[in-house]
């Protein structure tokens, strides 16, 4: 069995001193994690292909460390600065003869080194999954039952249209791969799972939640993160993407919030009484009033839930979102109307860069 996981890294300020060893431990123990998994009978040729775009030289320096340590690593280099679909689809252009290939997030780590017997379970209990997501601890989605404390032994569960759990460490069948050229939807700047679910949907496939396979999701918290280049104009990119998209086929806004936050007057009073930084030109009880209405206005915002249904407009229209489930379930009857190949097709013109 051939099995490929592709891990973008992006560290462009990292320099190798005393405080970075923290985090370059963390990457280590990650990467490692991955490695040499156990109880699969089959004799296994792994590859982790580390993608970098486009970090800084110390960083790269330890990366290719690694990979002169360890025969299975194959490091990807490029001299300009990508997103992380992007980097990933560089990646999965190398696993066109991997029997399963997976993306895996550099913040996550394999808790079971057993990972891959249960993959390949999970796989053949669920013969209609071509994607497989992962549980975890932290930075999953509640709203698709993402978040567990631990592994738990019970079958894994097919998603709806409207669960998109977070990609932390997504696994995907050779079928898929092929059928899309080794990459995925990358007209997003930030799909790492919008195109997921109509790529599945194209070849009468389904994406599945494993609770089996659990895996640590860091999400750097305690570990000194690094400071981080931020992709400019982002996420108005993606909202224009979005809608263009949405008038063929409907996406559902899978990221739902957290229950909204109660309103705490005490800690609105507390925030705003912090001490002003600058000797103010103005008297200091106008600037204290002025940041308690603004902090009382935001905060009674997301009690109301408001900031997520402006989220949700901005991003797919108001029309759609009003009528959001009528559409959904329009253009996807109509979606499925097409053969597999003209399903294929749409699917790439709409997702994919290349075949805009």
């Amino acid at each position: 069995m051939k099995v490929n996981l592709v891990i973008p890294t992006f560290e462009p300020k990292f320099e190798i001193n005393e405080k970075s060893q923290t985090l370059w431990k963390f990457y280590k123990k990650n990467f490692k994690s991955w490695l040499h998994p156990k109880g699969v009978c089959d004799p296994v040729e792994l590859r982790l292909l580390i993608v970098d775009y486009q970090s800084s030289a110390d960083f790269r320096h330890l990366l290719q460390q690694f990979a002169d340590q360890n025969a299975e690593i194959d490091l990807l280099l490029g001299d300009h600065t990508l997103s992380s679909t992007k980097a990933l689809n560089v990646g999965l252009q190398e696993t066109v003869d991997a029997d399963l290939c997976a993306y895996v997030a550099s913040d996550s780590a394999a808790v079971d080194s057993n990972w891959l017997k249960l993959v390949d379970a999970e796989f053949r209990a669920n013969p209609s999954a071509s994607v497989i997501f992962t549980t975890c601890s932290v930075g999953g989605c509640e709203i698709s039952d993402q978040v567990q404390m631990q592994a738990i032994d019970k079958p894994a569960k097919i998603l709806s249209a409207i669960e998109l759990p977070v990609p932390n460490v997504v696994f995907f069948r050779a079928d898929l791969m092929k059928k899309f050229g080794h990459q995925i939807g990358d007209v997003l700047v930030n799909d790492l799972g919008f195109s997921l679910y109509w790529m599945a949907e194209a070849i009468d496939t389904q994406r599945a939640l494993s609770y089996r396979v659990f895996v640590d999701h860091d999400h750097f918290v305690d570990r000194g993160r690094h400071k981080r280049i931020v992709l400019k104009n982002t996420f108005s990119e993606d909202y224009r993407s979005v809608r263009k998209i949405s008038r063929s086929l409907f996406i559902p806004r899978g990221y739902f919030p957290k229950p909204w936050p109660l309103l705490s007057i005490s800690n609105i009073v507390y925030e705003t009484l912090q001490p002003i930084e600058n000797k103010p030109r103005v008297p200091a009880l106008a600037i204290y009033g002025y940041r308690f209405s603004r902090i009382l206005t935001s905060r009674l915002l997301k009690t109301l839930g408001i900031h997520f249904v402006r989220e949700q407009i901005l991003t797919i229209g108001c029309f759609n979102y009003v009528f959001q489930q009528y559409f959904f379930n329009k253009k996807l009857n109509k979606f499925r109307s097409n053969s597999i190949g003209d399903r294929v097709l749409i699917v790439k013109r709409l997702f994919f860069t290349n075949w805009q």
